[in-house]
């Protein structure tokens, strides 16, 4: 009988070692990469992701079942060598199975069971969630892997709730995706571009027409939109004596220094070339070396954080400004 005994605690220990070291395998991926894996019908990741609906029960049980064992050790332990000894005997089992479940060899034995076992596992936990609810200890938060794309870190901000106001998401969301941006995405397109020839004089009605547009900077053509020579900016023309016929010319006032960019680069590049250059436009070339549209500093200011900011630097600059107002 003592043997039939002793056996069974042996194996009673045993089991709580098991109990110890199963911690169930952190998937490599993130909670938002497994649910894009799943959707497109990935088997492993719908594993993983029912292993994590079910993790903080997972853990739960093993408590559950390792403190029944504690239990059970201390009755036999009682029952074999008697109350001082027996005690004595059970909590030793505590500190003797926490260094046991460490090792290598043990974890690695454990994590080869629980692998053949996890489908029953989590079909039990499955059929039995009203009653394991009651029974479900306090288990620390799964700490998950690193981000693994930007949709992934757009889907946190997009999901935080009250953790961020409303135009701070907007600002985020925005530099999250200002990389992926391209000029042509931003750009005022060429229908809605107003244009001055060079040849124009800066007299009342011509101010008054470029004052009336809403616009404070023009891409000044020598004939047709395709051919851009300049830039005037009305910020320019107010030092101008309009009175003296031959410095009241567009071509007098425009900056002669003009940027192009083609349609397909990235806002980042555009940025940096307008930064570089100490400029507020670029002129927009499509695959023809054709003027497709007009990029400034604001539009470029709106991509990055989602909304124009209203410093008159800024605003002086920027056709598309205008355009949003209309």
């Amino acid at each position: 009988m003592d043997t039939v005994l002793l056996l069974t605690l042996l194996l009673f220990v045993a089991l709580r070692v098991a109990m110890v070291a199963i911690v169930p395998p952190v998937p490599s991926k993130s909670r938002f990469e497994l649910q894009r894996l799943a959707e497109i019908g990935d088997e492993w990741a719908k594993r993983r992701r029912r292993r994590l609906r079910f993790w903080k029960d997972i853990i739960s049980l093993a408590r559950l079942v390792d403190s029944l064992l504690l239990i059970a050790v201390l009755l036999i332990a009682i029952t074999l060598f008697g109350w001082i000894v027996g005690v004595l005997v059970g909590v030793a089992t505590l500190p003797v199975a926490g260094l046991l479940a460490r090792t290598t060899l043990i974890q690695k034995r454990v994590r080869q069971v629980y692998r053949k076992a996890e489908a029953g596992l989590l079909g039990f936990i499955a059929r039995h969630q009203k009653v394991l609810w009651w029974l479900r200890l306090p288990v620390p938060e799964l700490l998950m892997p690193p981000l693994h794309s930007k949709a992934e870190l757009e889907h946190l901000v997009e999901t935080s709730h009250d953790a961020f106001t409303a135009e701070e998401k907007t600002t985020l969301l925005h530099s999250i995706r200002f990389t992926e941006k391209r000029v042509k995405d931003s750009m005022t397109l060429r229908p809605l571009i107003e244009t001055v020839k060079k040849s124009e004089i800066l007299g009342p009605l011509v101010l008054d027409g470029l004052h009336k547009t809403g616009h404070s900077c023009f891409p000044v053509t020598y004939g047709t939109i395709d051919q851009v020579v300049g830039v005037l900016y009305l910020a320019d023309v107010l030092t101008i004596d309009t009175s003296r016929k031959h410095t009241a010319l567009v071509e007098t006032a425009m900056d002669k220094r003009v940027l192009y960019i083609h349609q397909d680069r990235s806002l980042v590049e555009a940025l940096s070339i307008l930064l570089e250059a100490h400029r507020h436009v670029l002129i927009v070339a499509d695959d023809e070396g054709k003027t497709a549209g007009l990029l400034t500093l604001g539009d470029i200011i709106k991509a990055l954080f989602g909304y124009r900011l209203t410093h008159q630097h800024y605003e002086s600059n920027d056709q598309s400004a205008a355009t949003d107002r209309r």
